[in-house]
This record gives structure tokens, C-alpha cells and sequence, in this order.
């Protein structure tokens, strides 16, 4: 799917929700001429736990028009599983026990993972080196490791999995975006 002048990125809602509120398309129509690009390009993706975050209106709109790029879980639930499965070597925890609803991020990262040509039986080894994903959300990393060391913000878990990961900043400067 990737390639080295093909980098593709997993949207966290976000990421996606900062977009809307921060840069709106009316202000900045440049930027959302951009995102519409991407999305038809397929170098968006976006799992279906995170599209299931985003309620605005103005959201539902631009998933509607672009629904190649939200993935289902199916299609990547291997990569979803052998997330979870290097929890406790990585030091990092995906969901939280405690939570009583589905949470997004996980889905966001194992996604990722698929784009990014990893191996579903081991996220750290890449089975295509050609493949470069990173994950776009507006998550800040923890400033300070949680009692018992395990990490949980998205930025964080890429960091310890050695997958991109970019602020919307980033973001538009890896794109070449100067509005």
C-alpha cells in the first residue's frame, strides 16, 4: 500500500475533530482541500472506532464523502491482536480495564501497524520495508512514566513500537502544507 514518496497515516478522531474545531474549512479551505486529497489519494485511513468518535456534523460529511478510507475491524484484527500481545514485553497498555466503552486508540495503532507492513505475529519486525504509515492524532505523550512504567498515550505506544507518529503540525509540515 506504502512506499518510501507514499507515506500513509492513520487518523485518530482527534486529530480529525482538531482539524474541524482549530482550522475550519470556511478559514481555511486550503487545508481541507488538502485533507480531501489525501482521503482520495487513500493515504488517510481511519478505523471505524474512530470514525464512531467523531459526531460533529462537518465530520460525518467529509467521512461520508471519503468512505474508502475508514478500515473495519476485520480487516485488521490480526494486527489488533498481536497489539495486545506484546503489551507486557513493550511495557505498554492499549485499553484499560476499567473503561466500560470501546476506546478508539488501540484500533488506531493496530491499524497502523497493518499499513505500516508489520508482521501481525511480531508488531516490532516489518514484513514489507517499502510500507511507512504514521499515526496522526493531537495526543500529547505522557510527560511523566506512570507509576509501574507501563505506557499509555498513543504517542508513547508508537514510540516503544518504532511507528511514526505525527501532531497535525507535523503532520502539515511532512505534507509540504504552507496554506
Amino acid at each position: 500500500m506504502g512506499g518510501p514518496d507514499r507515506i500513509l497515516y492513520s487518523v485518530d478522531a482527534s486529530a480529525l475533530m482538531d482539524f474541524d474545531h482549530v482550522y475550519p474549512s470556511d478559514v481555511f479551505p486550503s487545508l481541507w482541500e488538502l485533507l480531501h486529497a489525501l482521503a482520495s489519494e487513500q493515504r488517510l485511513w481511519m478505523s471505524g472506532f474512530a470514525r464512531d468518535e467523531c459526531h460533529d456534523d462537518s465530520l460525518k460529511a467529509f467521512l461520508k464523502r471519503h468512505t474508502a478510507m475508514v478500515v473495519e475491524q476485520a480487516e485488521y484484527d490480526p494486527w489488533v491482536s498481536g497489539l495486545v500481545a506484546a503489551e507486557t514485553h513493550l511495557r505498554i497498555r492499549v485499553a484499560s480495564p476499567e473503561l466500560t466503552k470501546t476506546v478508539a486508540d488501540p484500533f488506531v495503532i493496530a491499524l497502523a501497524l497493518y499499513l505500516d507492513g508489520r508482521d501481525p505475529k511480531d508488531v516490532m519486525r516489518r514484513a514489507d520495508p517499502t510500507a511507512s504509515c504514521f499515526v496522526l492524532s493531537e495526543e500529547k505523550r505522557n510527560t511523566r512514566l506512570p507509576r509501574g512504567g507501563i505506557r499509555t498515550k498513543i504517542p508513547d505506544i508508537c514510540d516503544q513500537l518504532s511507528l511514526g507518529y505525527v501532531s497535525i503540525l507535523e503532520f502539515l509540515r511532512h505534507e509540504g502544507y504552507s496554506g
